[in-house]
């Protein structure tokens, strides 16, 4: 009888293996890394491929399957690709010296790894600048079992490119963060802040009393914006009724797009590759690295447009849908810079001119502790509810963020989420995952029961007031109709998992804060004012529950990108916060994030600005017990010069018809070396040697020697200094040397017009300067000055 027993265990195991069996399977990819000559925008450059592609191919798999992709590296300079939040063992994750050795020119090198989680993931290079040249493409991972409820699936690949060499771009934002903005049409001269009115002449000297110089909302001036690729394509030619499932991924360098479908709202079901509880949004801001998967409907006989918008109005891709008489998205408005109050929101007129009256603003509100300020010429709005959440984390900061929060307008009855309440979606759970393939290891089960949700009950929205909102009722289901609604979704605070997230009680708590720390003025990006070459990992312990409160002390967005790992947004959503991989933290704000510590060995975080990621913005966590890999130990050059480590370089030569000057400087993060030479064409000479380290974002110290020839008189003198920015952006600089000698001086420039600037210096030794300079190009300027002892000069000013 036992035998009998055995025999039938043995013959049923047999069968349960082999129908696994016949499910998974190892999908196999080859990649191939090449340089590409491609004409974008016009010009013929030299850029990076896959397989001769950009972006690369979409590589898909199932849950259950094994991915194996063969990298051929055929550059003649190391790469490597990265699984942007696809759960992989750690020496897959892609990342040269943290996780293994780049891939060499002309190596091969095989990526495999099992696919736990479905849903809308992408793959880039994480070597040198290489992404935003092209080395980039989109992962789509199915569940094992799917009840489809749309008729079409797209992948919508957003980038940005630039003609430049992005190893050029870079030098040159090193030289001038405001490289670009003459090219981007976003000079904030006084003269633009003066045509605006007093509204803008109060914000600049507000925000110049605080040591806030004009903010752009990006750094780069970009040639084009692209969709799959391109500028404009065709999608699809669906007929009406036909629902289009897409899914976007923000795969740009630095840009932030909005997106929007013409053909009314879209459906919201998934973010970062997990799935949400079902909204509508008619816009959709993604930052980078980001995916969000939406359905949409086509309406009528019509060509609908996708539009993917640069927030900092300075471009678009689109792509169709449909076949007939296009009916275009609307154009986003380029924002007014010089009416952006830094510390409350924007005033009026700050979108272009546009009358905003009716159309609800929610701008970040990313975690529950956001304070803004009411937008002058827009209705009120009430902030006091945040207060009244109940059970809600609460963030440290008391900053208070650029723009004022979210308004999702919602039903009368909200969805039933009691069917959830016996269920463990823990984060340690599983993101879109198959029980029968996976560890417990990723984000939330599939719930594909969800999508037949009977909403019907809800009552129905009221008309939001936009004008494209009236076809609302053409491009949603009569359930869809009754989902909660958001106009514009630039935010996280509407966004709830369908399940319990919360991770496990019993676990021990470890809190890390990390400022997000930089200047922009000297294009320094840093955590903890450190860059990751420089910085101490973070040492966590499998098994404990790890929050990372981020506190962004910048003028700048960051979105920050956590490998190997999802987290919990506390965004005021409760047991039910949603899961990602990435999360943008706004200017001046507090996000907060948690996660299970459940792998091993090292993972790095880092903003995924391409630009602030390669100047140092990371870091590493390292999981105690672990040890690093001996063969990795050996290349802290070469990974100190992947994240921070690098010296750049920037040359100012001026000659006037009064004298000739020459400074160089080099720089390297918080470090400068100066060199600095005057000649007054007679016999009178001086020039300083310096080497500057800056503790802070508005205090640094040096020390050197300084070099002259007055009246025949020659002086050499060590001297030790300190310079500090002063409210109104006046830059103060104290100095001793050798000989006891005090020296106090002043300085700042103004930017006038587009092109004309003026600047001034003055020191207790009697000595100023008045300076008025016309940029021609970049790198070569007409300029004049008033000089206290050399008097009047006209003459020309090279910069590179």
């Amino acid at each position: 009888m036992a035998k009998s027993w055995a025999r039938y265990m043995i013959i049923v195991l047999s069968i349960l293996t082999y129908s696994a069996s016949c499910y998974a399977k190892v999908i196999e990819y080859k990649l191939n890394v090449n340089e590409k000559k491609v004409n974008i925008s016009g010009k013929e450059v030299v850029g990076l491929s896959l397989n001769n592609s950009i972006p690369g191919p979409t590589l898909k798999a199932k849950v259950g399957d094994t991915l194996r992709v063969e990298v051929t590296n055929n550059l003649d300079i190391d790469t490597s690709i990265h699984w942007h939040g696809v759960l992989v063992p750690n020496n897959m994750d892609g990342v040269p010296y943290v996780n293994g050795p780049p891939i060499k020119a002309g190596k091969t090198f095989t990526y495999e790894f099992p696919i736990k989680h479905s849903g809308t993931y992408w793959y880039h290079a994480h070597s040198a600048l290489q992404e935003q040249q092209g080395v980039y493409g989109s992962l789509v991972f199915y569940p094992e079992y799917e009840v489809k409820d749309y008729d079409e699936e797209h992948v919508i690949v957003l980038s940005d490119w630039t003609d430049e060499h992005p190893d050029q771009v870079l030098a040159n934002l090193k030289k001038d963060s405001d490289y670009y903005a003459l090219k981007k049409d976003s000079v904030q001269s006084w003269l633009k802040v003066l045509e605006n009115g007093p509204e803008a002449i109060k914000i600049r000297i507000n925000n110049a009393w605080t040591r806030m110089g004009p903010m752009d909302m990006s750094d780069i001036g970009y040639d084009a914006f692209l969709i799959n690729g391109k500028k404009s394509s065709i999608l699809s030619q669906a007929k009406p009724g036909t629902r289009v499932k897409l899914r976007i991924i923000n795969a740009a360098a630095s840009s932030y797009f909005i997106f929007e479908y013409s053909g009314g709202p879209m459906k919201v079901i998934e973010s970062d590759g997990v799935k949400v509880e079902p909204f509508t949004a008619q816009k959709i801001r993604i930052a980078m690295a980001e995916t969000y998967d939406v359905i949409v409907t086509v309406p009528e006989n019509k060509t609908y447009e996708f539009r993917a918008s640069a927030e900092d109005g300075t471009g678009y891709a689109v792509t169709h849908i449909g076949h007939g008489d296009l009916l275009p998205a609307s154009t986003y408005p380029k924002p007014n810079l010089v009416l952006m109050d830094m510390m409350g929101g924007m005033g009026h007129g700050s979108m272009g001119g546009h009358d905003m009256s009716n159309m609800k603003m929610p701008m970040t509100a990313n975690n529950t502790d956001n304070s803004s300020v009411d937008m002058p010429g827009m209705p009120k709005m009430d902030h006091s509810a945040h207060n009244k959440v109940p059970n809600q984390e609460r963030p440290t900061s008391n900053k208070q963020t650029l723009q004022p929060k979210t308004e999702v307008k919602m039903n009368d009855k909200m969805p039933d989420h009691s069917m959830h309440q016996g269920m463990d979606m823990s984060a340690s759970a599983t993101a879109n995952t198959d029980t029968k393939a996976v560890k417990a290891k990723s984000p939330q089960r599939e719930m594909n029961d969800m999508g037949g949700m009977d909403h019907s009950s809800m009552k129905s929205m009221k008309d939001s007031g936009h004008d494209v909102m009236k076809m609302k009722g053409e491009s949603l289901t009569k359930n869809d109709k009754q989902l909660p609604h958001v106009d514009y979704l630039n935010n996280y605070k509407p966004v709830k998992s369908p399940n319990k997230t919360t991770l496990p009680k019993n676990q021990p708590v470890r809190i890390v804060t990390l400022k997000l720390t930089g200047s922009m003025e000297r294009y320094v990006w840093t955590i903890n004012d450190t860059p990751m070459y420089a910085a101490d990992e973070i040492v966590i312990k499998k098994g404990e529950n790890v929050k990372f409160i981020l506190v962004n002390e910048t003028m700048m967005n960051h979105p920050i990108h956590l490998h190997g790992h999802f987290f919990r947004v506390l965004n005021g959503q409760g047991e039910y916060s949603p899961l990602k991989h990435t999360v943008n933290v706004s200017p001046f704000e507090t996000v907060e994030i948690e996660f299970d510590a459940n792998e091993e060995k090292d993972w790095i975080f880092h903003c995924h600005n391409l630009y602030h990621m390669k100047l140092g913005m990371g870091g590493v966590i390292h999981y105690e017990g672990t040890k690093h890999d001996p063969a990795l130990m050996d290349h802290a050059g070469d990974h100190s010069s992947e994240h921070g480590n690098i010296l750049f370089s920037a040359t100012r030569l001026e000659g006037y018809s009064n004298f000739a000057n020459a400074t160089t400087k080099l720089m390297r993060n918080n470090d400068n070396f100066i060199a600095d030479f005057r000649h007054n064409y007679k016999q009178d000479y001086e020039g300083e040697l310096i080497y500057q380290r800056y503790v802070s974002q508005f205090l640094g110290f040096y020390t050197g020697g300084k070099f002259e020839r007055e009246e025949g008189k020659i002086s050499n003198r060590g001297i030790f200094g300190a310079t500090y920015t002063l409210p109104l952006l006046i830059k103060a600089d104290l100095r001793i040397n050798t000989k006891g000698k005090l020296r106090f001086g002043l300085s700042n420039e103004h930017q006038l017009t587009d092109r004309m600037s003026f600047d001034w210096r003055w020191n207790t030794e009697k000595e100023y300067t008045l300076g008025l300079s016309y940029a021609i190009t970049k790198q070569v300027y007409i300029s004049g000055n008033y000089d206290s002892r050399e008097r009047f000069g006209l003459g020309l000013n090279i910069r590179f």
